[in-house]
């Protein structure tokens, strides 16, 4: 199994089980649900050969599976609010100060964080799904 770099920068042993929890608990997925995502997922991971891989990236394969599953609303919520490694460099990089920086970034979560929410409201109101 690979290793994950962890937000707070430590590194720990790749383990299913918690994305199984993480799961359950972000999306309300049934856990048999839950762990055939993380057994597709964990074999993806595997076969990619990884020595090292990151929250994000394995949020974003679940993401993934959950879109080719037509669980759109729990993708929707298990979905990363934030900015992408170039633009947050870019910003960094312009001159802004640290508040500026600061304000810049929480309004760009804060949109995100608004628009995932019309977005799964939109799909919670649609009886078509």
């Amino acid at each position: 199994m690979p290793n994950v770099l962890k937000t707070d920068q430590s590194i720990e042993i790749f383990n299913p089980e918690r994305l199984i929890i993480s799961l359950g608990k972000e999306t309300g997925l049934p856990e048999l649900i839950s762990r055939e995502i993380t057994v597709s997922v964990t074999r993806k991971i595997i076969s990619a050969n990884l020595k090292i891989v990151t929250g994000p990236l394995i949020r974003e394969m679940i993401c993934g599976e959950l879109l080719v599953r037509g669980l759109e609303k729990e993708r929707t919520k298990y979905s990363r609010i934030g900015m992408p490694y170039f633009d947050f460099f870019a910003l960094t990089s312009n001159g802004h100060s640290l508040s500026e920086i600061k304000d810049i970034v929480y309004t760009k979560m804060l949109n995100d964080y608004l628009g995932l929410n019309k977005m799964f409201k939109t799909l919670s109101e649609d009886k078509s799904l």
